[in-house]
């Protein structure tokens, strides 16, 4: 499928779009908003955007916490996710420990893999501050001549929460996606390189060299199966 254009459209596009679970269908949202302020000189529509930011960032940890825990969250931790989302990174923290390294030794192992996809590898401090201050828009910033009309406030506006958007929207358009291998499902040989690189033992180049030693292996195992 190809990735829809943001730039050119109206609002009544841009609203009657067809609603996608989806954080990218937020992001979208977020940069078709910025594209149209930018054209038309209708600034208050930051706003909005700001809102299909912070929305896009909340789905993107909710995809991030399903994918985690390999698609069995508990009634418990979903109640809690809809509870609080501005807080899903401390329960993916909680429910996955060592996340983000796991996410990297995915991408080591698929280095190996000439056809493997690519995945994103989020940069979680950075979707916080991002969340954060997508969130400032959504409160009282002052009386329109200092903010919707005054140049240098729209324009610093603008570059912040484009520099936001691009972030996320370029992870998403040039990889295939939110995930990992869990380490459950991983053959001993490659569980036991993981915990030794999760636990700092061995460094990334380490890792590597390793996996790739093992790789004749577990040709070896699955073609006995």
């Amino acid at each position: 499928m190809p990735i829809p254009k943001y730039q050119g459209l109206n609002p009544n596009q841009i609203v009657n779009s067809a609603f996608c679970f989806d954080s990218a269908w937020h992001i979208h949202k977020c940069l078709a908003w910025l594209d149209y302020a930018k054209r038309t000189s209708r600034h208050h529509c930051l706003r909005y955007a700001a809102i299909e930011l912070r929305a896009g960032i909340e789905l993107l940890w909710f995809e991030m916490l399903v994918t985690s825990v390999g698609g069995a969250l508990s009634s418990k931790d979903y109640a809690r996710c809809s509870r609080d989302a501005t807080k899903m990174y401390k329960l993916i923290d909680e429910l996955t420990p060592g996340y983000e390294k796991l996410i990297e030794f995915t991408r080591i192992i698929l280095t190996l893999e000439p056809n493997a996809p690519e995945i994103a590898a989020w940069d979680m401090p950075k979707l916080k501050r991002c969340h954060g201050e997508a969130s400032e828009f959504l409160h009282f910033q002052g009386t329109p001549e200092d903010t919707f009309e005054t140049d240098i406030w729209v324009i610093r506006s603008l570059a912040k929460l484009e520099e936001m958007a691009h972030y996320i929207w370029t992870e998403m358009a040039s990889h295939h996606g939110t995930g990992f291998i869990l380490p459950r499902t991983m053959p001993p040989e490659v569980n036991s390189i993981w915990e030794r690189f999760r636990d700092g033992k061995i460094d990334k180049d380490s890792a590597k060299r390793q996996l790739d030693l093992a790789r004749p292996v577990l040709a070896e195992r699955l073609r006995r199966i």
